[in-house]
């Protein structure tokens, strides 16, 4: 199909893009915030951080890590499940920003005082309920030295400051909401 050549006094007929469909009105804008990234940087190393080592124990030349879901116990899934929960609405409270089709999640979300200190503050109280219980459990067994804390406590623990800091920012008067264009 060959391009319509404009003819003057016409008005130009919209042309497809080479793709052959246009881009679906669901999908936005094309602009997101710049607080939208920080959060969704924030959810997506909460997502990871139950996954990562938060535990080792080095002996006989051996090192063993273990992550949230080996850990054992009810309270370290449940904390792995939380996290994931908690990065998963993060996620889709700040992605409704950008796609209308997901203006359904962030209503039931605004029903939350104040979602983007709350949803970050529930998986801190889990992250501190879990890091200072395997902190007891390395004290406990006195390993003498042979088990430490991995990076994947930490890891979380900087993915949740990373999620709370535009709300935390806006409350204090910095705004982060400028939009950039994707």
């Amino acid at each position: 199909m060959q391009p319509q050549q404009p003819v003057y006094g016409q008005p130009i007929q919209p042309q497809q893009p080479m793709g052959g469909y246009a881009m679906p009105a669901a999908m936005g804008t094309g602009k997101i915030g710049i607080s939208d990234i920080i959060v969704l940087v924030g959810a997506f190393f909460l997502l990871l951080s139950p996954f990562m080592s938060w535990c080792t124990v080095s002996a006989f030349g051996m090192k063993v890590s273990e992550n949230l879901w080996k850990m054992g116990g009810g309270l370290y899934v449940l904390s792995s499940l939380i996290f994931l929960v908690v990065a998963a609405a993060l996620a889709l409270m700040r992605l409704a920003n950008f796609i209308p089709a997901l203006q359904p999640v962030k209503q039931l979300l605004a029903k939350v005082p104040v979602p983007d200190l709350v949803v970050p503050g529930v998986a801190f109280l889990f992250h501190l309920i879990s890091f200072l219980a395997i902190k007891g459990e390395i004290s406990k067994n006195s390993l003498g030295g042979l088990a430490h804390m991995g990076a994947g406590w930490l890891i979380g623990l900087l993915a949740i400051i990373v999620a709370i800091c535009p709300a935390v920012l806006k409350l204090v008067g910095i705004n982060l909401d400028e939009k950039i264009k994707l």
